[in-house]
Protein backbone atom coordinates (compact mmCIF):
# COMPACT_ATOMS: atom_id res chain seq x y z
CA UNK A 1 0.00 0.00 0.00
CA UNK A 2 2.73 2.18 0.68
CA UNK A 3 4.41 1.94 -2.71
CA UNK A 4 0.78 2.73 -4.15
CA UNK A 5 0.22 5.59 -2.37
CA UNK A 6 4.14 6.90 -2.96
CA UNK A 7 3.06 6.64 -7.03
CA UNK A 8 0.00 7.78 -6.61
CA UNK A 9 1.61 11.20 -5.42
CA UNK A 10 4.31 11.46 -8.41
CA UNK A 11 1.31 10.92 -10.59
CA UNK A 12 -1.24 13.64 -9.31
CA UNK A 13 1.87 15.49 -7.74
CA UNK A 14 2.78 17.75 -10.31
CA UNK A 15 0.48 20.40 -11.48
CA UNK A 16 1.06 20.71 -15.52
CA UNK A 17 3.34 19.36 -17.74
CA UNK A 18 3.31 16.36 -18.80
CA UNK A 19 2.66 14.28 -15.78
CA UNK A 20 -0.55 15.84 -14.74
CA UNK A 21 -1.61 14.01 -18.57
CA UNK A 22 0.10 10.78 -16.58
CA UNK A 23 -2.29 7.75 -16.07
CA UNK A 24 -1.09 4.15 -14.97
CA UNK A 25 -3.33 0.62 -14.28
CA UNK A 26 -2.42 -1.79 -11.63
CA UNK A 27 -3.14 -5.38 -11.92
CA UNK A 28 -3.97 -7.35 -8.94
CA UNK A 29 -4.14 -11.57 -9.69
CA UNK A 30 -6.73 -13.07 -7.95
CA UNK A 31 -7.38 -16.51 -6.87
CA UNK A 32 -10.61 -18.97 -6.16
CA UNK A 33 -9.91 -18.60 -2.89
CA UNK A 34 -13.43 -17.50 -1.10
CA UNK A 35 -11.99 -14.72 0.52
CA UNK A 36 -10.11 -13.33 -2.12
CA UNK A 37 -12.47 -10.85 -3.02
CA UNK A 38 -13.14 -9.74 0.47
CA UNK A 39 -9.97 -9.35 1.18
CA UNK A 40 -9.25 -7.10 -1.78
CA UNK A 41 -12.04 -4.64 -1.00
CA UNK A 42 -10.59 -4.38 2.78
CA UNK A 43 -6.87 -3.57 1.57
CA UNK A 44 -8.73 -0.96 -0.39
CA UNK A 45 -10.75 0.13 2.23
CA UNK A 46 -8.14 0.01 5.05
CA UNK A 47 -5.22 1.15 2.89
CA UNK A 48 -7.23 3.86 1.05
CA UNK A 49 -5.27 3.16 -2.38
CA UNK A 50 -7.60 5.14 -4.30
CA UNK A 51 -6.44 7.79 -7.18
CA UNK A 52 -7.91 9.36 -10.07
CA UNK A 53 -4.97 8.83 -11.87
CA UNK A 54 -4.88 5.33 -11.52
CA UNK A 55 -6.85 1.99 -12.61
CA UNK A 56 -6.97 -1.06 -11.01
CA UNK A 57 -7.68 -4.22 -12.97
CA UNK A 58 -8.69 -7.37 -11.03
CA UNK A 59 -7.53 -10.48 -12.94
CA UNK A 60 -8.66 -13.74 -12.47
CA UNK A 61 -6.51 -16.68 -14.11
CA UNK A 62 -8.49 -19.35 -16.30
CA UNK A 63 -8.06 -21.88 -14.00
CA UNK A 64 -9.24 -19.99 -10.85
CA UNK A 65 -12.63 -19.69 -12.87
CA UNK A 66 -12.59 -23.63 -13.70
CA UNK A 67 -11.85 -24.05 -9.56
CA UNK A 68 -14.72 -21.69 -8.89
CA UNK A 69 -17.18 -23.63 -11.44
CA UNK A 70 -16.18 -27.15 -10.11
CA UNK A 71 -16.79 -25.50 -6.64
CA UNK A 72 -20.18 -24.70 -8.10
CA UNK A 73 -19.72 -21.26 -6.88
CA UNK A 74 -20.21 -20.14 -9.98
CA UNK A 75 -22.19 -21.85 -12.65
CA UNK A 76 -21.23 -20.19 -16.21
CA UNK A 77 -19.00 -17.39 -16.97
CA UNK A 78 -21.76 -15.40 -17.62
CA UNK A 79 -22.79 -15.64 -13.97
CA UNK A 80 -19.75 -14.90 -13.35
CA UNK A 81 -19.21 -11.76 -14.90
CA UNK A 82 -22.84 -10.76 -13.12
CA UNK A 83 -21.57 -11.17 -10.15
CA UNK A 84 -18.62 -8.97 -10.89
CA UNK A 85 -19.72 -6.25 -12.53
CA UNK A 86 -23.53 -6.72 -11.04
Amino acid sequence: AEVARASFALLEGASGGATAQTFAEYRLPLTAESDAWIDLARWVDEFVVQSSHVKWVAQLRQTAYTELKVRRSVLSFGELLQNVFG
